[in-house]
């Protein structure tokens, strides 16, 4: 976990993209979809188009990687 201190100087979109992680694979990929389906949580309500965009890309890159199937 980050300090306080660090968290303030991050981008808002980092902070969100941590602060959902924190919650865990399932949450993150429930918010996933609801973002895809157009609905737009609370978490990132605040964040603009752009930045809820960005933090969708960055979540769907993150999931991709534990839900790769080992070889």
């Amino acid at each position: 976990m980050i300090s306080f201190a660090a968290a303030m100087k991050q981008p808002p979109v980092e902070q969100c993209i941590e602060s959902l992680c924190l919650r865990g694979c399932k949450e993150v990929l429930s918010l996933i979809g609801e973002m895809e389906q157009g609905r737009m949580p609370a978490e990132i309500a605040h964040l603009s188009k752009a930045e809820r965009q960005a933090v969708l890309r960055e979540l769907k890159a993150i999931m991709a990687v534990y839900q790769r199937k080992p070889l």
